[in-house]
């Protein structure tokens, strides 16, 4: 989806959350250049699955001296650890914003290790 995409490449969204701005979309993201390119006629068809936009890659970050958004996603697709060494704490602090207790209980990590022998299996 758009949203995970714009992780990683930067791109604009136009109405209706049409992507644009990069060579390989539509000119414009709008909803009739979608469909001009969907049905071009009776022997052609749209081959979206093979689109490759040539985007820059997303630098946003969080200031000097921080990982541009791009370089996380980097390192949590070869890092998976890294990535849930983040997303607990993230997840239990979440939790506790505003969730009943019961729900708060229900996603306790306490105690939670995680570790890859031919695919990920976590325990408590």
């Amino acid at each position: 989806i758009s949203a995970d995409v714009g992780l990683y490449i930067d791109f604009s969204v136009g109405k209706g959350g049409l992507p644009f701005g990069c060579d390989g979309f539509e000119k414009g993201g709008s909803v009739w250049n979608i469909e001009s390119i969907t049905n071009p006629g009776p022997k052609g068809r749209a081959d979206f699955f093979n689109t490759e936009p040539n985007c820059p890659l997303q630098t946003l970050s969080d200031g000097p001296g921080t990982l541009k958004m791009h370089e996380v996603v980097e390192l949590y697709a070869t890092n998976q650890q890294a990535w849930v060494d983040d997303f607990i704490p993230a997840l239990q602090k979440m939790l506790s914003n505003g969730y009943t207790k019961q729900l708060r209980r229900s996603f306790d990590f306490t105690g939670v290790s995680c570790e890859n022998r031919n695919g990920w299996k976590c325990s408590a």
